[in-house]
C-alpha cells in the first residue's frame, strides 16, 4: 500500500516532534523506535559509503534521510522540504539526540538556531541569524518581493568582501538574472547573469 505525501509529513513531523520534545528516558524509546523502523512502502533507496549507511524515502515535497554509522548507530536525520529548500537536521550520537538545527538545501548554509537538548552532555547553543543584521529569512522577503520565489531559486553565501545572500533563479535559462542582498545593509544588487554558473568563483 502506497502512503499519501500528506503522510509522509506527519511522520516527519513525528520524528522531530520526538526529537525536539521528549525526555530523556522517552526519547531513548524514540530513538530505538526509530532505528527498528525500517521496513516502509515509502522507503526509496538504501545504500552504503565507507563511512555511513543512508536510508532514503521520499515524497512529492519531503526528503527523509537517515544515516548510521557502519555499527548502525544512528548518525543523522535529514528532513529536506523541496519547496522551501529548508533541511531539517537531527544530529545523534551513542543514539541520543546531539543537537538540531537547520540549513539551505542543496548550498548547506548553516541558518537559525542550532542547540542541543537539556540531557546532552555537550552544549551547542548558537544562532547563526545574531551576527547578520539581514538573516536568512529577511532576505528571502526581499527576494520574494523583487519575484524570486521558491521553489524555483537556490540560495548561497557570498564571502567576498562584505557578506551577501546570493539567490538565482533555477526554472528559466532565458532569464539569467540573480540578485545579492547585502547582509548588513540590505541592499538589494541585480546581477546580469546567472549565479548558478558562477558560484564556483565568487561563493566562498
Amino acid at each position: 500500500m502506497k502512503l499519501k505525501p500528506n503522510i509522509i509529513l506527519i511522520l516527519s513531523i513525528i520524528f522531530i516532534g520526538l526529537y525536539a520534545c521528549k525526555t530523556e528516558s522517552s526519547q531513548n524509546e524514540a530513538n530505538v523506535e526509530i532505528l527498528n523502523n525500517e521496513k516502509s512502502d515509502l522507503l526509496k533507496k538504501e545504500y552504503s559509503d565507507s563511512a555511513c549507511r543512508y536510508i532514503e524515502y521520499d515524497s512529492a515535497q519531503y526528503r527523509i534521510t537517515k544515516k548510521y554509522f557502519l555499527n548502525s548507530d544512528l548518525f543523522a536525520i535529514h528532513m529536506v522540504d523541496t519547496i522551501t529548500k529548508i533541511d531539517s537536521i537531527t544530529y545523534g550520537k551513542h543514539n541520543k539526540i546531539s543537537y538540531i538545527g537547520q540549513r539551505t538545501y542543496p548550498n548547506g548554509i548553516a541558518i537559525g538556531r542550532w542547540h542541543t537538548p537539556d540531557y546532552s552532555e555537550s552544549k551547542i547553543d548558537a544562532n547563526y541569524d545574531d551576527s547578520l543584521e539581514i538573516n536568512y529569512w529577511e532576505a528571502i522577503e526581499i527576494a520574494k518581493n523583487n519575484n524570486f520565489k521558491f521553489p524555483k531559486i537556490e540560495v548561497v553565501m557570498i564571502q567576498s568582501g562584505n557578506k551577501q545572500w546570493g539567490i538565482y533563479r533555477i526554472d528559466d535559462a532565458q532569464i539569467p538574472q540573480s540578485i545579492m542582498i547585502d547582509c548588513k545593509t540590505g541592499q538589494l544588487i541585480k546581477l546580469e547573469f546567472n549565479l548558478k554558473t558562477e558560484t564556483e568563483k565568487i561563493r566562498l
